[in-house]
């Protein structure tokens, strides 16, 4: 679902979705070192947006032009 949404917005509007990405990931990475279950553990084991990362090239925001920004 976020590699989906991601190559969505990355075909809109490229900055945007790397922008949206760097704000999940960083929400998700707080919510894994804030929330634990009962056993101590982090309710988030796998954070999404790396799939992203490991995946995808971060989109290149580019001028209308065709030259980077």
């Amino acid at each position: 679902m976020v590699l989906a949404r991601h190559r969505k917005m990355g075909r809109e509007i490229p900055a945007s979705a790397n922008k949206w990405g760097r704000y999940l990931r960083a929400l998700l990475t707080f919510a894994a070192g804030r929330y634990n279950d009962s056993e101590g553990r982090p309710i988030l084991t796998d954070n999404a947006v790396n799939l992203v990362i490991t995946t995808e090239r971060l989109r290149t925001p580019m001028d209308g032009s065709g030259t980077l920004c």
